[in-house]
């Protein structure tokens, strides 16, 4: 009997040690930050809006100790002539198979030669890929045999910085690729150029403190992403140089660019389909083609973009300022977009809606179109380099619905000199407005001031129909503290059989006691040719708003 119970003290004693065991390991953190091992990569990191830093939660941050893989340490020799391709792929396995917060190191003070190369994911817990070198991509057409449009790809990573600080270099030496381009010579066929650095399929990604220059062909191509913040990225390319754009934006959402300085012979900024809240802030471009939404539509295909914020840049001797181009033929939208807090010197064609984009020999005359709405520019001013500062070329069967409201200080005018470079600093006359096809955004606000005898129709339905010769030009005279307008003419306009309203308002500054109207404006106001186009205005304290319609 005293045995027995003796084996049995035994056994309860071990039963007590294993549960105790037991409850020890289901303590011990695992690295990810969750005592499961359960990884939410989606709640992990937030993107602060403020300053466009992702950053960790207290609460998630993992308690395992950060480790920094360098491609130093997998054989690369950083002499700007050594191929460290191989080198960079076994860094990169390493860094993204690594548990705990990691970094993937490119040391400063060294220039990698590159082939095309994928950095492809997903990464158990890779946050940072430090750019603080510079990366060099090898001339040779041979090496992207395996992918002729891409250099660089970052692809299937979340949670993820980018940092070159501020010394890192992504140099695309896209000189010899420029040479060969159809663009640049005519009797060379047209072939693809990779892009410097693809960013696909990415959801909370930061990008700060970055050069990139002289791409192959775009710069910087931004894809399927979401919850993107890019700041401080300084990217230049010659004016001259093919295909160029700066940072080319498709089917992203939620991004923010800020504090950046972009020049390039292409757009400084390109938005193609499926992008959706989408913030500039403070850029810098030039030269270049300018801030442009498109092309949208090619190909008779479907195209949608909304949620577009350009607040705060500046545009020097860009061909373009700030566009929306769709080919004809297309269909979709393109709404909810809004130019704001814009100064652009010396540009040739500062605000442009084209809805019947074409980039071929000939076109075909197709009359479906991305429709164009709710479009809103504010506060823009500068200099144009051509005559007509504002052109909406809309489409008759889907006309655009936009809105133009100068702060009163603010006007774009012609450059003396035919826009010549040096004479920015003489302003000459006020720059005219092209319209076609464009339908108000505020259809019943009241226009009584305007006229005592006549009063628009208060829906679209009523309007008369658009045609094809519904062209004018109108100078608008904006300056500080305008109180009061004037009516220059109103009448109507007779056109194939039918009556159209013509109204041209010229706004007064609230120092001038009279208006002088021109020869050259009467007789365009008054040109049968000019029918079917309403121009109002509405003035409020040291603010002026002009809708077209």
């Amino acid at each position: 009997m005293a045995r027995c119970f003796g084996s049995l003290a035994v056994f309860l004693c071990v039963l007590l040690m294993l549960a105790c065991c037991q409850a020890l390991s289901s303590n011990v953190d695992d690295g990810y930050g969750h005592e499961d091992g359960s990884f939410e990569s989606d709640s992990l990191i937030k993107l602060n809006n403020d300053d466009d830093v992702l950053t960790l939660k207290s609460s998630d941050r993992p308690t395992t100790e950060s480790s920094t893989v360098s491609v130093s340490n997998f054989g690369a020799k950083g002499d700007g002539k050594t191929d460290d391709t191989q080198a960079f792929k076994k860094a990169w396995k390493k860094a993204c198979s690594t548990n705990g917060v990691t970094t993937f190191l490119i040391p400063k003070g060294k220039t990698y030669l590159l082939k095309s190369i994928r950095f492809r994911g997903p990464c158990k817990s890779l946050r940072s890929f430090q750019i603080l070198g510079t990366l060099s991509a090898s001339t040779k057409r041979s090496d992207y045999s395996n992918d002729k449009n891409h250099w660089l790809i970052l692809e299937d990573v979340n949670n993820l910085s980018i940092d070159g600080g501020s010394a890192g270099i992504v140099d695309g030496n896209g000189n010899i690729w420029w040479q060969n381009s159809c663009k640049i010579d005519k009797s060379k066929p047209c072939t693809k150029a990779p892009t410097a650095l693809t960013l696909y399929n990415l959801k909370n990604l930061n990008v700060k403190n970055l050069r990139v220059r002289n791409a192959q062909q775009i710069q910087i191509s931004i894809e399927k992403c979401n919850n993107v913040g890019v700041k401080n990225v300084k990217i230049t390319a010659p004016g001259d140089s093919p295909n160029t754009d700066g940072i080319h934006i498709v089917a992203t959402k939620n991004i923010r660019i800020s504090n950046s300085d972009i020049g390039t012979g292409d757009d400084c900024i390109s938005i193609e389909d499926g992008s959706q809240n989408v913030q500039i802030n403070d850029l810098t471009c030039g030269p270049g083609h300018g801030i442009s939404i498109g092309s949208l539509g090619d190909d008779n295909s479907k195209a949608y973009v909304s949620g577009i914020d350009v607040d705060g840049a500046t545009l020097s001797e860009t061909d373009n300022g700030v566009r929306i181009k769709t080919y004809q033929g297309g269909s979709g939208t393109a709404k909810n977009i809004k130019f704001q807090n814009i100064r652009m010197d010396n540009v040739k064609n500062p605000i442009i809606i084209d809805q019947n984009y074409c980039d071929k020999d000939k076109c075909e005359q197709q009359e479906s179109a991305v429709q164009v709405n709710n479009v809103v520019y504010q506060n823009i001013k500068g200099t144009s380099a051509t005559d007509v500062a504002i052109m909406f070329n809309c489409s008759v069967k889907y006309p655009c619905q936009a809105a133009v409201g100068l702060l009163c200080s603010s006007t774009i005018s012609v450059v003396a000199g035919g826009g010549g470079r040096g004479a920015a600093a003489t302003v000459g006359t006020p720059a005219s407005m092209q319209l076609r096809h464009v339908l108000s955004t505020q259809p019943s606000m009241s226009w009584s001031r305007l006229s005592d005898k006549w009063r628009p129709p208060q829906s679209r339905a009523k309007m008369p129909a658009k045609t094809d010769k519904m062209v004018m030009t109108a100078k608008i005279t904006t300056s500080v503290s305008i109180e009061r307008w004037s009516e220059l003419w109103h009448g109507w306009s007779r056109e194939g059989g039918s009556m159209y309203m013509v109204l041209g308002v010229v706004v007064v500054p609230s120092w001038s006691s009279s208006l002088a109207v021109t020869p050259n404006m009467r007789k365009s106001l008054e040109s049968e040719s000019l029918s079917g186009v309403l121009v109002g205005a509405k003035v409020t304290r040291n603010k002026c708003n002009v809708w077209l319609n």
